[in-house]
């Protein structure tokens, strides 16, 4: 519940956003994705707020460790299996497999920053993995 308190908590935050953007009769979409340049701070910091809240915490919702999204289904398959070794080895094999799409789809898009940390975490769960194997 603790991995998972801080998504949720933000995603509040955006989704109160959402409705702030609503009552104010802008696009959400638009302020979040679309160049900010020339426009008043409070849509700036607004479209930032969006931004941070619902796309970087769905991000973190991802089952890939060591984002919040893995370490909650670490905790969830430990307390259904019982069993520490298998619930590390199946959150390793579930991360390998997202970041290693999430790396290719991001690779694919041009967004190599993004990709290379996607690499990263795939590695690392890679490792898991084999660690939690032996």
């Amino acid at each position: 519940m603790i991995d998972l308190a801080g998504p949720a908590f933000g995603l509040l935050i955006g989704a109160l956003a959402v409705l702030a953007t609503a009552a104010v009769g802008l696009d959400p979409y638009v302020l979040m994705f679309q160049s900010s340049w020339g426009a008043p701070l409070e849509q700036i910091v607004l479209g930032d707020v969006l931004y941070v809240n619902l796309l970087w915490r769905l991000v973190n919702l991802l089952p890939l460790r060591p984002l919040d999204g893995g370490n909650a289904l670490l905790s969830l398959l430990h307390m259904k299996l019982r069993d520490t070794r298998r619930a590390q080895n199946i959150t390793a094999a579930v991360g390998f497999i997202t970041g290693l799409v999430a790396a290719i789809a991001l690779a694919q898009s041009g967004r190599m920053f993004l990709a290379r940390f996607a690499a990263y975490f795939t590695y690392q769960n890679f490792q898991a993995y084999q660690q939690a194997s032996r």
